[in-house]
């Protein structure tokens, strides 16, 4: 995926990375390591758009992340807005990511 403006407004699907642990989902604060943003950057193509208070706003085509940071800079959530039929490229990003250990990628109905 590769970013060009301008970027989709309008309906959405959203997603959410949620951290694993030893029994499953982990809704304490685990934190993520730094192959999310591989993955953001690397395998989605995502850009950096913009950071305030703690997020950093990344965008490609049809698809934003959020990526909230704590006050020590470690990465707490990521978040997605997915555009368009864009929920099947995310999905198999993650399969092809080394992700798949550590988190799940999770669409609320």
């Amino acid at each position: 995926m590769t970013y060009s403006k301008p970027f989709p407004l309008g309906k959405y699907k959203a997603a959410f990375l949620i951290p694993l642990g030893e029994y499953g989902w982990e809704f304490e604060i685990k934190y993520f390591t730094v192959d999310i943003l591989s993955f953001l950057i690397g395998i989605l193509g995502l850009v950096l758009e913009e950071s305030y208070l703690g997020i950093d706003k990344y965008i490609g085509e049809g698809i934003q992340a959020s990526v909230i940071h704590d006050d020590e800079e470690k990465i707490e959530h990521v978040s997605f807005q997915i555009y368009g039929d864009n929920k099947k490229g995310l999905e198999e990003a993650f399969i092809s990511s080394d992700l798949e250990n550590s988190c799940e990628l999770f669409f609320p109905d």
